[in-house]
């Protein structure tokens, strides 16, 4: 998971910040600790949640930043609560 944020920020640099790739693994790494089931739900969660966050930010005239953090951390907790 951490060669992908690397690869993303590499690639994308405006859009994806150091901040997002350092928190990416610990994400991942709490997720696979309770199970792949949980990591694939994790990563689900977090892909509908920046869907709606872009939406959102698309719709918003005023700022084109979409937040990743929110995003990942509420994803990948809502993630560990169902698995659990």
């Amino acid at each position: 998971m951490g060669a992908v944020a690397v690869g993303l920020l590499l690639v994308v640099p405006a859009a994806f910040g150091w901040g997002d790739v350092k928190l990416l693994p610990s994400l991942a790494a709490a997720t696979s600790f309770v199970g792949w089931q949980c990591f694939a739900l994790g990563i689900g969660l977090c892909s509908v949640l920046l869907l709606v966050s872009a939406v959102t930010a698309a719709l918003d005239r005023r700022s084109g930043d979409v937040p990743y953090g929110p995003a990942l951390v509420l994803g990948s907790l809502t993630a560990i609560v169902l698995a659990l």
